[in-house]
C-alpha cells in the first residue's frame, strides 16, 4: 500500500489554480443520496540499507458522490494494485493520474473523523491522532490518520497487530485485527542496462497469501514516471523494456531530462477486513516494504 505523497498533493494543488471550486449548488438530499464511504488502514514497515525498519501507519475512512472507489484512490494518493492482474505491471504517470481523476468528476471527498486510533503490537503500542488534511484544494476535505511523525512501535514478524478507534462525530467504534508476515522480501537487483530488461529477485514467503508488490520509480527533470507490477511471490521477476522509458543521458552532458534518481521497492503484504460504522467494510493491510536504488548503465 502507497501512503499519501507529495507528489499527489502537488498535483492536485496546481490543478486547483486552473479551476473553480466544486459546485455547492447542489440539492443535499440529491447529494446524500448518492454517498458512498470507504474505510482503509495500512500499517508498514520500510527497510531500506542497513537502517532499522521504520514504522509508518496511514488511514482514511471516506466518504464522496457519485464516484468510483478507484477514482477516490487515486485523488488521495492511495493504491490500486488490486486492480492490476497478478504476473503484469503498469507505466504510471501519477500527475497525469491525478489530473484526469479530478477533471473527470470533482466531486468533494469527505474524509470522516473517527476520533483517535490506537495501533497495538504484540509488546507496545501508538496512538494515531486524526490531523487535517492539508489545504490544498477544494477536492478534499477532512481528516487522515498518519501524516506527519507516527510513534514507532516494535516489529514482531508473524505477530499480532490491533487497530481500534474510539470512534467520533462522523465514524463510530471499531477493532480490527491482523499478522504481520513473517519476513522482508530480501529483494536483490541487478543493474539496469538503459533499454534492457529489469531483472528481480528475493526470498520466497513460505506464508505468503498475496502477490508481492513491486515498484520501479525515477524521475527526471520532465517528471517523474513508476511501473507498478503485481506479482506471484515465487522469488523472480522481470520487467520489460518497453515499461522502462529512462531518459538517456548524453555522453559528457547534462540533459534537461537528466535522471535525478530511481529505486525499487518490494512489499510483502498481508490483508485483512475492517468494518467502521458510519464508513462500512474496508480493509487492514500489515506490509513489509524494502527499498532498493537503482543502478543504471549505458
Amino acid at each position: 500500500m502507497r501512503a499519501l505523497h507529495t507528489g499527489t498533493f502537488a498535483a492536485l494543488a496546481a490543478l486547483t489554480l486552473g479551476c473553480n471550486a466544486p459546485d455547492e449548488g447542489r440539492d443535499a438530499g440529491e447529494a446524500a443520496s448518492e454517498q458512498r464511504a470507504l474505510a482503509q488502514v495500512a500499517l508498514t514497515f520500510t527497510r531500506a540499507g542497513e537502517a532499522a525498519p521504520r514504522f509508518e501507519a496511514v488511514g482514511h475512512f471516506v466518504r464522496y458522490r457519485a464516484t468510483d472507489s478507484a477514482r477516490v484512490a487515486v485523488v488521495l494518493g492511495l493504491s490500486d494494485d488490486e486492480a492490476i492482474p497478478v504476473g503484469t505491471c503498469r507505466l504510471v504517470d501519477a500527475a497525469e493520474e491525478v489530473a484526469r481523476a479530478v477533471t473527470s468528476s470533482p466531486d468533494v471527498v469527505q474524509l470522516l473523523d473517527a476520533g483517535r486510533l490506537l495501533v497495538k503490537g504484540p509488546t507496545d503500542a501508538t496512538m494515531l491522532p486524526p490531523r487535517h488534511y492539508p489545504d490544498l484544494t477544494p477536492y478534499v476535505t477532512g481528516v487522515v490518520y498518519g501524516l506527519g511523525d507516527v510513534g514507532a512501535i516494535a516489529l514482531d514478524p508473524g505477530g499480532f497487530y490491533q487497530v481500534a478507534g474510539e470512534g467520533g462525530d462522523e465514524v463510530g467504534p471499531f477493532t480490527a485485527q491482523i499478522t504481520a508476515p513473517r519476513e522482508f522480501p530480501s529483494l536483490t537487483v541487478a543493474p539496469l542496462k538503459r533499454g534492457g530488461d529489469l531483472e528481480l529477485r528475493w526470498s520466497e514467503a513460505a506464508d505468503a497469501t498475496e502477490p508481492l508488490l513491486v515498484t520501479v520509480a525515477w524521475s527526471s527533470r520532465g517528471g517523474a514516471r513508476e511501473v507498478r507490477c503485481r506479482v506471484r511471490d515465487t522469488g523472480a521477476f522481470r520487467v520489460g523494456h518497453e515499461l522502462l522509458p529512462l531518459p538517456a543521458l548524453p555522453s559528457g552532458t547534462r540533459s534537461p531530462d537528466a535522471l535525478y534518481g530511481a529505486e525499487v521497492t518490494a512489499t510483502r503484504l498481508h490483508r485483512g477486513a475492517l468494518w467502521a460504522p458510519g464508513a462500512g467494510r474496508g480493509e487492514l493491510t500489515f506490509g513489509l516494504r524494502e527499498v532498493l536504488p537503482l543502478a543504471v548503465v549505458e
